[in-house]
């Protein structure tokens, strides 16, 4: 009797024991996927403060740009350096403001003649082009 009534116990135990291991296990499972969204959630959060404010949280530039403009316009390296010294901007800046990457800003820069933009970027030089150095330093806090 005592080892029939110790094989249920060890019985119990064991069931009892794999029951409670499937259930923390995918309880971890959870917490680790929870915890790898959180890190990820965080470092977007960081991102997003170090960013200056863009384009679409700043004040509205003085005249709106007609498709025309945007299609007429030819900018040039002296265009670009010229409006990214009037605003006092680094390539980083400049390159924030306009929606492209710094070394996109170096490529102009350093090209000769005539340079080649995506309609969108043209669109968005146009619109920096008509905006007031008051506007843009208040976009990167100088």
């Amino acid at each position: 009797m005592t080892n029939l009534a110790k094989s249920f116990r060890e019985e119990i135990q064991r069931i009892s024991k794999r029951n409670t291991n499937q259930s923390v296990r995918s309880i971890r499972r959870d917490t680790r996927l929870l915890k790898q969204v959180i890190q990820d959630l965080a470092r977007r959060i960081k991102l997003l403060e170090k960013e200056p404010k863009t384009a679409a949280n700043a004040p509205a530039s003085r005249a709106t740009v007609s498709d025309d403009d945007v299609a007429t316009m030819r900018p040039t390296t002296e265009m670009v350096k010229r409006l990214r010294a009037k605003f006092k901007l680094a390539q980083s800046e400049f390159g924030k403001l306009m929606g492209v990457s710094d070394q996109a800003v170096y490529l102009w820069e350093h090209k000769k003649g005539r340079i080649k933009m995506r309609d969108a970027v043209k669109r968005r030089f146009a619109e920096v082009r008509q905006m007031r150095v008051r506007d843009v330093r208040k976009m990167f806090k100088v």
